[in-house]
C-alpha cells in the first residue's frame, strides 16, 4: 500500500475525496493531508483535524470467501494495524496510547464484483497538543528526553502493518489475527453493567429509559468477540451473551444490548 501516494496541505476530507475517486484510483492508493476542514468521525461526527495530526485514507480491494460474516471484522483488521504498534484498541475503532485516546479509524466498505472495496481512514494525534493531547506530549511526560514521533515513519509503519494484516485476512479470515487483536484491545475481562427492564432478560435484553424501579442491573464480563464480530460476554453462571450497541450512544460501550447465545 502507498505505491501511489497523494499528499495535500489541506482538504475537506480525505475519506470523501477517496470515495469520490475510487473508480479511477489504483489499488493501494493513499491520500495524506496535513489538515482537514471537514474531517469525518464515526456516526457522522466531526473529526477535529489540526496541523500535527497524521491523517490519511488508504484504499484496498479484498476478496474474502464468506463476505456476509467477514464484513464486521474488516474494522478490527484496521485497528489491529495501529494497535499492534504499541497502542491499544477501544472497541470498536478508537486508538489509545498509555490509556489516553490519541486517534481513531473510520472504515467505508462497498461490495462490487465479488470484492470489498475498503477505504481506511485513520487519524492519529502526533504533535498537536490540542484539542486533547498527542503522542509527543504523552511520551514527553513519560520521559523528558524522548524523541519526537516522526509522522512519515509512523505512516510507513502503519501502512506496512495494514497491508500485512489485510493479506492475512484475505487468505485466512480473521481467526488467525484475533489473538493479536485481543492482545491489543482494552476490554479483556472488563465488567460492564447493563440496565434492563425487569423480566426482559430471558433471551435478550436492552438498556431502558423506563422508570428506575422497573429496571434491573446486570453485570457481565467481556471475554472476546462473537462469531459475528460483536462483543462476547458471560454472566456469573457462565452463560454467554452477544453485546451489540443500541445505536443511540456516542460511546458504543454504553447502552449495550445483550442477546443470549445457545
Amino acid at each position: 500500500m502507498g505505491h501511489t501516494l497523494l499528499t495535500t496541505a489541506s482538504i475537506p476530507s480525505t475519506q470523501e475525496f477517496m470515495r469520490a475517486h475510487t473508480a479511477v484510483l489504483p489499488e493501494g492508493a493513499v491520500l495524506v493531508a496535513d489538515q482537514q476542514t471537514q474531517g469525518k468521525g464515526r456516526g457522522g461526527n466531526v473529526w477535529t483535524s489540526p496541523d500535527g495530526c497524521l491523517m490519511f485514507t488508504a484504499m484496498r480491494r479484498l476478496q474474502v470467501r464468506v463476505p456476509g460474516t467477514q464484513a464486521a471484522f474488516i474494522n478490527y483488521v484496521v485497528c489491529l494495524a495501529v494497535g499492534g504498534l504499541n497502542m491499544q484498541i477501544k472497541w470498536p475503532n478508537d486508538i489509545y496510547y498509555a490509556g489516553v485516546k490519541v486517534g481513531g479509524a473510520l472504515i467505508h466498505t462497498t461490495w462490487t464484483s465479488s470484492k470489498f472495496s475498503v477505504l481506511t481512514g485513520i487519524g492519529l494525534n502526533v504533535s498537536n497538543s490540542q484539542p486533547t493531547t498527542c503522542l509527543d506530549d504523552i511520551q514527553q511526560q513519560q520521559c523528558a528526553a524522548a524523541a519526537k514521533v516522526n509522522k512519515e515513519q509512523l505512516l510507513v509503519s502503519v501502512l506496512t502493518h495494514l497491508e500485512s494484516c489485510f493479506d492475512q485476512f484475505e487468505r485466512h479470515g480473521f481467526a488467525p489475527l484475533q489473538p493479536l487483536y485481543l492482545s491489543s484491545w482494552m476490554h479483556s475481562n472488563q465488567q460492564v453493567v447493563l440496565e434492563e427492564e425487569s423480566g426482559g432478560a430471558g433471551g435478550s435484553g436492552s438498556s431502558s429509559s423506563g422508570p428506575a424501579e422497573q429496571r434491573q442491573r446486570v453485570t457481565l464480563k467481556i471475554v472476546g468477540l462473537s462469531p459475528y464480530g460483536f462483543l462476547l460476554a458471560v454472566d456469573a453462571a457462565g452463560q454467554q451473551y452477544e453485546l451489540t450497541p443500541d445505536g443511540n450512544s456516542l460511546d458504543m460501550m454504553q447502552g449495550l444490548i445483550r442477546k443470549k447465545l445457545s
